[in-house]
């Protein structure tokens, strides 16, 4: 299972230029340039767990007052999401997305890390806007989340 870690550099190296190894927690981060906002991912293998994660931590800070109301959209959002779940932290207002699954044969191949990445990237990117005006334009979250698809 000690594999999967090098596996994941692996795929790294032979994607992007720009990224940091954490040896002490087995995990890779990368900054990415999204479409309004620059994404901090984080991959991470839990040998102990068998498991991976791929994380876009510190999307935004929810403002103290309305980490209510982002409640209530993450819960929203996280309602009609699959694979993957927003998180806030309520002490500082981290928003962050996560996508988490298991390894049992120790293997994770290229294509693997690349889609969950990608779709990672993508879930934390479309939803960047529609917390923004919840956030920011007082918009409520059914009223952001409508015009997401428009």
């Amino acid at each position: 299972m000690a594999d999967v870690f090098s596996q994941i550099i692996s795929y790294f190296r032979e994607e992007y230029k720009h990224f940091e190894v954490d040896d002490e927690h087995q995990s890779v981060r990368m900054q990415i340039q999204a479409d309004s906002v620059v994404l901090k991912t984080r991959v991470q293998w839990d040998a102990e767990k068998t498991r991976v994660s791929f994380w876009v931590r510190d999307i935004m800070t929810i403002p103290e007052l309305k980490r209510e109301v982002a409640c209530v959209l993450i819960n929203l959002i996280n309602w009609g999401l699959a694979i993957a779940d927003f998180e806030m932290d309520m002490e500082d207002g981290e928003l962050m997305v996560n996508l988490t699954f298991f390894i049992s044969d120790g293997t994770l191949g290229h294509e693997q890390i690349d889609d969950n990445l990608g779709t990672i990237i993508n879930i934390a990117n479309r939803f960047y806007p529609v917390f923004q005006k919840v956030i920011w334009a007082d918009m409520s979250p059914k009223e952001a989340l409508a015009m997401l698809d428009k």
